[in-house]
């Protein structure tokens, strides 16, 4: 029996993988191919199954609970939001960093982290505006 959970593992991984990618043809032939080995090997059709199952049940995983990066995020140079700082800020040596929250947000831009080189001179709440460059 625990040869089986490395098996499992592999399958449910594998089926993660192949949503990520997502390539479906790849999927189905890889999928195809297994029910395939199933019929062919008899003795093993349990353990094939199993693999298929659980790489299905990846797959079903990733697609409720993935979070894949957006494809078109727009990429600028130096940017001027204003807004209002929506926690308080943290020091850490010659780093300073907040959430601030934009007065009309695109959207993946609801609240955003600023991390300064330097001390800002800012308080949790107050409407202001901050500039980035890259």
């Amino acid at each position: 029996m625990t040869k089986s959970w490395p098996l499992a593992f592999f399958s449910f991984a594998t089926g993660i993988a192949l949503a990520y990618l997502g390539n479906w043809l790849v999927a189905v032939i890889l999928l195809l191919c297994l029910i395939l080995a199933g019929i062919l090997f008899r003795s093993q059709s349990l353990r094939i199954g199993l693999c298929l199952l659980i790489a299905m049940a990846g797959m079903l995983y990733f697609s409720l609970a993935g979070h894949k990066v957006p494809q078109q995020l727009s990429v600028v140079e130096r940017a001027s939001l204003t807004g209002r700082v929506t926690s308080f800020s943290f020091s850490e040596a010659d780093k300073t960093s907040f959430y601030f929250q934009p007065d009309q947000p695109e959207p993946y831009q609801k609240n955003l982290r600023v991390v300064c080189l330097f001390q800002p001179t800012i308080s949790r709440g107050r409407s202001g505006s901050a500039e980035r460059s890259a």
